[in-house]
């Protein structure tokens, strides 16, 4: 088992930049010929928070530069889920930002 952790369990595009995240990645499924990735959620996720909140992130530039990876995301959540509120529009966010990083 080779684990990976990172803010709000972002994965970026390969080749978009290069970064710990993506040379784990690259560094399991190559080298340690890792056969599945799992790309886990959590509830009360600090950065999906702060995604949903970006004026949360006004004293934390590497961590705002980070999330907008998930710009995505928040878009996604406001045009589909306009009927959720409170927790259930939260829990949403955290889905859905684990599916747009398995889709990129």
């Amino acid at each position: 088992m080779f684990i990976l952790r990172n803010a709000g369990n972002l994965v970026p595009p390969y080749g978009a930049a290069i970064g710990g995240t993506t040379a784990n990645i690259e560094f399991g499924a190559s080298v340690l010929q890792v056969k599945e990735i799992i790309v886990w959620r959590h509830t009360d996720c600090g950065a999906m928070k702060a995604l949903v909140r970006p004026e949360s992130l006004q004293d934390l530039p590497a961590v705002r530069d980070w999330l907008r990876m998930a710009a995505s995301t928040r878009q996604i959540v406001k045009e589909m889920y306009q009927e959720l509120k409170g927790e259930e529009w939260f829990v949403a966010t955290i889905k859905e930002n684990v599916l747009f990083s398995l889709s990129i």
